[in-house]
Order: structure tokens, then sequence, then C-alpha cells
């Protein structure tokens, strides 16, 4: 699983080919906002204790990329992006996050 550590070692051409084929797995409709707020689950599964935020921050990264360069949302910067949870979870079949996204204007 991508993480903040990861990210900081790993080589920036390899990153850009990770942010080029990065998608979400599943999109409910297609949106257009002016702001939106985000959250997100992360599922391990192990029952090793983990960083949540460690590995929010790399999913976080490309999701927003993914979501402005579609057309989503106008910008990530903050007067376009607000947060709500970032919360974590042991014990699941697969590494995996999810994200809920609410449109608030």
């Amino acid at each position: 699983m991508l993480n903040e550590n990861i990210f900081r070692n790993t080589h920036y051409q390899i990153l850009n080919k990770i942010k080029q084929s990065f998608a979400p797995l599943y999109v409910p409709e297609v949106f257009t906002a002016k702001k939106i707020r985000v959250s997100y689950y992360i599922y391990k599964k192990t029952k090793r204790s983990f960083d949540t935020g460690n590995v929010a921050f790399a999913i976080d990264k490309f999701f927003m990329d993914w979501l402005q360069n579609n057309g989503f949302i106008e910008n990530d910067a903050f007067n376009y992006v607000s947060y709500g949870s970032i919360d974590g979870c042991n014990q699941h079949y697969n590494d995996r996050a999810e994200c809920t996204i609410e449109v608030i204007e």
C-alpha cells in the first residue's frame, strides 16, 4: 500500500506513472462542485498498528489530483476541499481505502 514513507523515497518518474494510472474503482455519479467534503476510511488486513494519516496522505494526493484533472472540482486547495474524518481499521480481507464525498456547493 502506498504511504508517505514510500512516496518520499520513490523516484519522481515512478510516482508520475503511478499518478497517471491512479483512478478510483467506483465513482457513483458524475458531478461538478465548487466545494466538497471528503472522508477517508483505511482498511488494513493485519492486526499491526499503522499511521492512518501516513497512508491517507498518498491516497488523498492522487485522488484530489484525479478529481481535478477529470473536471469534478476546480482546484484541490483548502477553499475547495474540506475534510470530514480520516479513520482506520484492522482485520479486513484486503488492504484498501474508501472515500466518501459530500458536495457542499
